[in-house]
């Protein structure tokens, strides 16, 4: 949902109502997962996807309904389904999705809640209510301490948190719909270097709050970035890196091609519980980058930990390649580790 804050937030700052599609149930091989959405606005202009393309007309058409009346719908599609209103999904599944219309924009609401949340990585659980005649909002703690005042299992909540998973929870007979709103995961790049320009856009585009360090000035120039990262740094790395709040979900890679930037950060890294640690060279720099940090004590535990050389092995030769390499093997790493919500 984050993806669609900048639309909609300048359909409202003009004035127009927007709706709000997002696929809550799917079955099959679905095009999307639950959780993807779509926003409407006025003359049929729509941002986002529910089903890659097969039933966005038909999507499109009943948000602006919603738009007209603000009643919120609950529309089924699918394949050889007889008792949902089918209009065909070329994969096979079928999918749910909700629609709803937003607040106004600048209202004390849910919405304004969600979107404020999104936008600070503050981080929550929104719960939905899927029942037209009673639609109902909370946006939530995470660890579903504050379940009991919205009546609603905390279990149910903490677990959609901990797998980034949006889920439906049936409770004291009704229906509801947990949509984590999680911060953005962490990508450290270490090197300024011409492939950390071109792994930028891929990152953006991922998702990831970026922060690039390289202590050599020269390089850490914010023009050099046709796609800013949220963070420059022109200092050491193992300095740079004890002011980052490192968790499981940080991922790193190292694209100096310079072992008197890379071998400390590594060391920084290593005592990390980063989840993923990337460094770029052949496979020979890789190998005497693992014989220099076993003379350094490190476990072997640890140096396997390194994905060396970076990036998916799909034949990348140029800058622009090896960085879908990387990015790719990114998503691989994060999809390994568990489910998640988009």
């Amino acid at each position: 949902m984050r993806d669609l804050l900048t639309d909609i937030h300048s359909w409202q700052r003009d004035g127009d109502p927007v709706a709000l599609a997002t696929v809550i149930r799917t079955w099959r091989s679905a095009p999307r997962e639950s959780g993807a959405a779509m926003a409407v606005t006025r003359g049929l202009r729509f941002s986002g996807s529910v089903s890659g393309g097969c039933v966005e007309n038909a999507v499109v058409s009943e948000a602006d309904g919603v738009l007209r009346d603000g009643r919120p719908r609950l529309l089924r599609f699918g394949v050889d389904d007889e008792t949902a209103w089918s209009v065909g999904l070329s994969c096979g599944g079928s999918i749910e999705v909700w629609v709803e219309r937003l607040p106004a924009s600048g209202k004390d609401s849910w919405w304004s809640a969600a979107a404020d949340a999104l936008a600070a990585d503050k981080g929550g659980v929104l719960a939905r209510r899927i029942d037209p005649e009673r639609p109902e909002y909370h946006l939530l703690e995470s660890d579903g301490a504050d379940a009991a005042t919205a009546n609603l299992p905390a279990d149910a909540l903490r677990r959609s948190w901990r797998h980034r998973e949006a889920a439906i929870a049936e409770w004291a007979g009704d229906t509801w719909f947990l949509l984590p709103l999680p911060p953005r995961r962490r990508l450290i790049i270490i090197g300024a270097t011409h492939l950390a320009a071109a792994l930028l856009p891929h990152a953006a585009a991922l998702g990831y709050h970026t922060t690039v360090i390289d202590p050599r000035p020269a390089f850490a120039r914010a023009e050099r970035f046709p796609v800013a990262p949220d963070v420059l740094a022109s200092t050491a790395p193992a300095d740079a890196l004890a002011d980052i709040p490192i968790t499981e979900e940080t991922h790193a890679v190292l694209l100096s091609h310079n072992r008197e930037i890379d071998d400390p950060a590594l060391l920084a890294l290593l005592a990390s519980p980063a989840g993923y640690i990337g460094a770029l060279g052949s496979r020979r720099t890789h190998a005497s980058r693992m014989d220099r940090l076993r003379e350094a004590g490190i476990p072997e535990a640890d140096i396997k930990r390194i994905h060396g050389p970076v990036g998916l092995a799909i034949g990348a030769r140029t800058p622009a390649e090896i960085a879908v390499s990387i990015a790719a093997e990114l998503v691989a790493t994060r999809r390994m580790a568990g489910r998640e919500t988009r």
